[in-house]
């Protein structure tokens, strides 16, 4: 495998990852819906072994979401910057939020600007 196709394989497993952690979909759940072990599907999301065609659209079919949305977007690990870091950081968080009932955000809002404030009474 070529440099090119490793990083791009890093790219795909992390990019499935993310929409895997997200819907809170266990590594073990994919894996059987798959019919491969735990292991297996930890090489395919760490980039270490090609993620299958096929696995790819069942997987898509799993998360409810259309299999091209693994490819938008997709950046080599090697490129990306501390920016896409918190960009990748903030769409995880939005789609743990989308998840949460109105009361239950307004509860993780107000702990996070409780967290923010001490934070800011430390650094001063």
């Amino acid at each position: 495998m070529t440099t090119a196709s490793k990083d791009f394989y890093k790219a795909l497993g992390a990019t499935v990852r993310r929409e895997r952690r997200s819907r809170g979909i266990s590594q073990e759940t994919v894996a059987e819906l798959l019919g491969v072990t735990l292991q297996q599907i930890q090489k395919y999301e760490a980039g270490s072994n090609r993620y299958p065609l096929e696995g790819l659209i069942r997987v898509a079919e799993l998360f409810g979401i259309d299999v091209a949305v693994f490819f938008n977007d997709l950046k080599p690990a090697s490129e990306m910057t501390a920016e896409d870091e918190v960009a990748a950081e903030l769409f995880l968080v939005s789609r743990y939020f989308r998840l949460l009932s109105a009361p239950q955000r307004k509860a993780q809002v107000y702990y996070l600007k409780m967290l923010t404030a001490l934070q800011g009474q430390v650094a001063a």
